[in-house]
């Protein structure tokens, strides 16, 4: 945003056309492209009442967030920590032989055969973290990185989408558990043009106070989420 004299300018006005009368000209960094009046009108939710039934007669009910089981058992930990590990969906042996006591979670995701053979990611973290800490990355965030990469001496922003979720549920997108109850707090909805909606990194701390109450993930769940 650009302030001159308290007042904001217009994102069709030029900087030629004001700098020669504005003094001082303030700028102020936004989180993301949209503006905060705006946030609302990118936030997906999930149907009810009458849209609900209608999606529910064609065949797709949109999901966002969904648990897939409850009172899962993790194996004892042995100080393992892997981020985004490949491995071919549907193959066990595809996974090193000291990861593969996790293979019985993998499976209790119950991905579609469909998938079989393309690649996965496998995460897996089992550091000890502080109370009131976070384990892994602090603060709201969807897994669809907005990053700004340097191109021929200047930055070019690019928009990665991680599990390249349709929207629907459980295709494409993640799967994620814990073993510490309350320890994620995780929302039902999604967001369209992300591009615009998503900052640095996928930070959407900004969206906080739009997005509601969200829920916790209990210990033992099992949740497909889509990326955003």
């Amino acid at each position: 945003l650009l302030l001159c004299s308290s007042q904001l300018l217009d994102d069709s006005q030029q900087l030629c056309e004001v700098l020669s009368s504005c003094q001082p000209l303030v700028a102020i960094k936004r989180p993301c492209r949209a503006r905060p009046e705006e946030y609302d009108q990118y936030i997906e939710r999930p149907l009810s009442g009458e849209a609900l039934e209608d999606e529910k007669s064609g065949g797709d009910v949109p999901e966002y967030a969904v648990c897939v089981r409850s009172s899962l058992e993790f194996p004892q930990p042995r100080d393992i920590n892997i981020n985004m590990m490949p491995f071919v969906i549907g193959q066990e042996e595809s996974v090193p032989e000291t990861y593969r006591h996790y293979w019985p979670l993998v499976e209790a995701c119950g991905i579609e055969s469909s998938q079989n053979g393309k690649i996965g990611f496998l995460t897996i973290q089992e550091t000890m973290a502080e109370a009131g800490t976070s384990q892994r990355r602090a603060g709201l965030h969807v897994e669809a990185p907005n990053v700004l990469l340097k191109n021929a001496g200047s930055f070019v922003e690019r928009f990665h989408q991680w599990g390249f979720s349709e929207g629907k549920c459980r295709r494409g997108g993640l799967y994620m558990a814990s073993n510490v109850a309350r320890s994620t707090h995780i929302w039902n909805c999604s967001l369209r043009q992300p591009e615009k909606i998503v900052g640095i990194m996928g930070d959407v701390e900004h969206l906080r106070e739009t997005l509601g109450e969200g829920l916790y993930m209990d210990a033992g769940e099992l949740w497909w989420l889509t990326h955003t």
